[in-house]
């Protein structure tokens, strides 16, 4: 069978790419080609200039997956799909670095929780798991229709509460610690009036 001949026989699939940067290119390819075929014309300079480990492409809501042919997706001509570009990896991003790059440490100043949305909030760690069980949070009891805290607890429960060891740790631990008296103050617009006086 000659080249020409294959040519004819194979069936030709016309369809979009859309990126995630809003860039769009009309592919002509044949649905004999696999996924990865089609990542290594998109990494081409011709049009995206990504490479093929970085490239995520997306049709009818499914991720393409490499060794599969693309007829396997039932791909219809004029139809769309999207590639997303994946971050490139720390390796690629640092190879100075080499396997350093474990251990070393964060730079100075930077919370290490800060992904977390907790860097600077000092509470954000009685919450955690670390502290399950040890801390008296309020029950859903005291909590009202509203989600009030109903009525102020007495004298006598105020006095208990004072009295147990784990809760006067926490209390010395919070006033001893300045970002958390720092949060308090600012938090409370009467102390926040005394200025350095609050203090």
């Amino acid at each position: 069978m000659s080249e020409e001949d294959k040519t004819a026989d194979e069936v030709l699939l016309n369809f979009k790419v859309k990126t995630s940067s809003d860039g769009l290119h009309n592919i002509t390819i044949p649905e004999t080609a696999t996924v990865l075929d089609l990542k290594t014309k998109l990494a081409s300079e011709e049009y995206e200039n990504v490479p093929t480990d970085r490239q995520r492409l997306i049709y009818s809501g499914r991720v393409l997956k490499n060794e599969e042919h693309l007829a396997t997706y039932k791909i219809k001509n004029g139809n769309t799909i999207h590639m997303v570009k994946s971050a490139a990896s720390n390796a690629a991003q640092n190879p100075a670095n080499g396997g350093a790059g474990a251990s070393a440490t964060p730079a100075t100043g930077v919370p290490t929780n800060m992904a977390a949305g907790t860097a600077n909030n000092p509470l954000a760690n009685l919450t955690g798991a670390r502290y399950a069980g040890q801390v008296n949070l309020p029950s859903r009891d005291m909590f009202g229709v509203d989600g009030g805290m109903g009525a102020p607890p007495n004298e006598d429960q105020v006095a208990d509460m004072l009295s147990d060891p784990a809760t006067a740790q926490i209390m010395n631990e919070a006033l001893n610690n300045p970002q958390m008296v720092d949060m308090m103050i600012q938090a409370n617009p009467n102390l926040r009036a005394l200025g350095p006086a609050a203090r």
